[in-house]
């Protein structure tokens, strides 16, 4: 998914899918191999991502639900108001490209409605 995303971006560029109707960001991270400044990369990402989005923790201090999803180059975070759709689990992987079924039947809801719009519902 985040081939189609430039790697000489610089560090903590913002990026948004196209085809994600539902608020979602990408941030790229450091391309440093130092595991401390990697850690601080991702870090700041995280908080980046949960500033933009207005990701923010409620009155009990608890972070909201959101799916995060990340490579070497790319932390992708998704606000989440559910976890299914129809009886479909969506999970960060999902966001992905894969949508995992149980039952033959949760198959038939994924074609008849597209994994977009699952994962859209799933934000909403």
């Amino acid at each position: 998914m985040t081939q189609r995303l430039a790697l000489d971006a610089e560090e903590h560029t913002l990026q948004r899918f196209g085809q994600f109707t539902m608020p979602h960001l990408l941030i790229r991270l450091t391309s440093s191999q130092d595991t401390d400044e990697y850690a601080r990369s991702l870090f700041l990402a995280y908080q980046l991502a949960c500033t933009k989005l207005k990701h923010r923790p409620d009155q009990n201090g608890l972070m909201p639900a959101a799916n995060i999803l990340m490579d070497r180059n790319w932390l992708l975070m998704v606000p989440r108001k559910t976890l299914r759709f129809e009886n479909v689990a969506v999970n960060a992987l999902s966001f992905g490209g894969v949508l995992y079924v149980n039952d033959v039947m949760h198959v038939g809801t994924i074609r008849r409605y597209g994994p977009l719009q699952i994962l859209a519902a799933v934000c909403s």
